[in-house]
Order: structure tokens, then C-alpha cells, then sequence
């Protein structure tokens, strides 16, 4: 059972660090993407400011990989201890 959850965490671990690096270095393409998906929807949405939201999109994705790398440390001290 431990090794399932090992597993798991790795797994969810892996994504983050995946999203993150999408978020952080394709941030347009993300807010393009977000944007066809709503406008499937029947949205129409827009940021004020492209300019604004893509930064503020890269700055999301650096603190999902930093909460990713925190998380992936703190796994291996609990593993071990």
C-alpha cells in the first residue's frame, strides 16, 4: 500500500511540475486556449490588459513549480526520517 501511494504522489508531483512549466513558458498560448474554451461555452472573455495577464499567468506557473519542488523535498525528508 505504501508503494501505491508513493506512486500517486510522484504522479501528481509530475503534473504539477508539467502545468507549471506550461504556465510558466506558454503563458499566450495557455490565455489563447482558456479563451476558445469559454468562447465554446458561449463566454466571451478578455483581459483588460494581455500584457498584465500574461505575467501574471508566468508568475502562477513559477509558484506551482516552486510549491512542486517544496512539496517534492519535504516528501523525501518524510520518506526518510
Amino acid at each position: 500500500m505504501h508503494c501505491v501511494s508513493i506512486v500517486i504522489e510522484v504522479l501528481l508531483l509530475l503534473f504539477s511540475f508539467g502545468i507549471g512549466i506550461v504556465l510558466f513558458s506558454q503563458a499566450q498560448r495557455v490565455l489563447l486556449m482558456q479563451t476558445k474554451f469559454y468562447a465554446k461555452l458561449n463566454w466571451k472573455i478578455k483581459p483588460i490588459s494581455m500584457e498584465k495577464e500574461v505575467r501574471f499567468t508566468r508568475k502562477m506557473g513559477k509558484l506551482l513549480l516552486i510549491l512542486a519542488s517544496i512539496t517534492t523535498i519535504l516528501i523525501i525528508i518524510i520518506s526518510n526520517s
